[in-house]
C-alpha cells in the first residue's frame, strides 16, 4: 500500500447538516482537495493501492465516477467521483500511486460552491467504511480542514 502526500481532507465522513438549508445528510466518504493553493496545480486522484477498474461513469450532476477494485484483498472496492479520467480503462489494473485523473467540477457543484475535490469511498464487502480508517491502515498523512473533524 502506498504513502500519499499530505492531501487536506475538506469533509469528512458520516452524518452532517448543511448550515445554509439546516437538512441533515449522510456522507458516504471524505472529500479530498484537489488543488495545491500555494503553486495552483491541481493535485491528481491516486490509485491508494494494486487495483483493477471495475466501471468508469459520468454523471452531469457530479462529473466523472471511477470504480475500482484492490486486487491485494478483494474485499476493498473504492470510488473516485468528480474526476475526470486520464488514461484508465476497465478491467485494467493499476500500480498504487498511478494517476486515475484529476478533479472536475460540474455547473452543479458550481451552482451549489463545491470546490475542486475528489470524493473518496471506501467499502468493506457491502458496507461503507469510513475512508479515514482505510488512510490509518496504509498510514497515509492527511489533514483535517481547521473545524471540520474536531
Amino acid at each position: 500500500m502506498i504513502k500519499r502526500k499530505t492531501q487536506l481532507i475538506t469533509s469528512s465522513f458520516g452524518h452532517r447538516t448543511n448550515p445554509i438549508t439546516g437538512i441533515t445528510h449522510f456522507h458516504s466518504g471524505v472529500d479530498l482537495r484537489c488543488v495545491n493553493f500555494l503553486s495552483w496545480r491541481r493535485q491528481p486522484a491516486i490509485f491508494p493501492e494494486r487495483c483493477v477498474v471495475t466501471k468508469i461513469d459520468n454523471s452531469e450532476k457530479w462529473g466523472g465516477i471511477v470504480y475500482y477494485q484492490s486486487l491485494n484483498n478483494p474485499r476493498y472496492s473504492f470510488v473516485s467521483m468528480h474526476i475526470d479520467p486520464k488514461n484508465i480503462c476497465v478491467k485494467s489494473a493499476y500500480e498504487a500511486g498511478e494517476v486515475i485523473g484529476y478533479g472536475m467540477v460540474t455547473e452543479y457543484m458550481k451552482q451549489h460552491k463545491l470546490g475542486l475535490h475528489e470524493h473518496f469511498v471506501v467499502k468493506n464487502g457491502i458496507n461503507l467504511m469510513n475512508p479515514i480508517h482505510y488512510f490509518d491502515v496504509i498510514d497515509a498523512k492527511y489533514k483535517y480542514k481547521r473545524g471540520v473533524n474536531e
